[in-house]
């Protein structure tokens, strides 16, 4: 009775592991995602700054930061 105890218990917990694996892997994949938007929010952000230089027909200044 032991060993089937046990042996359910590692079935479990290597269940468990392989949900959060997948948990994992899935989370990962959203990140990249929203660090891929960020960026392209960046740069529209930065292009419009420029659009709105060039109508005003000003300088921007330094574009290093946003």
């Amino acid at each position: 009775m032991a060993e089937t105890i046990d042996h359910r218990n590692i079935v479990t917990l290597h269940e468990v592991i392989k949900q959060q694996r997948d948990q994992i892997n899935e989370l990962r994949d959203q990140l990249r995602a929203t660090n891929a938007n960020v960026a392209a929010i960046q740069a529209d952000v930065q292009n419009t700054k420029q659009m709105i230089a060039v109508l005003k027909g000003i300088g921007m200044g330094s574009t290093v930061h946003v």
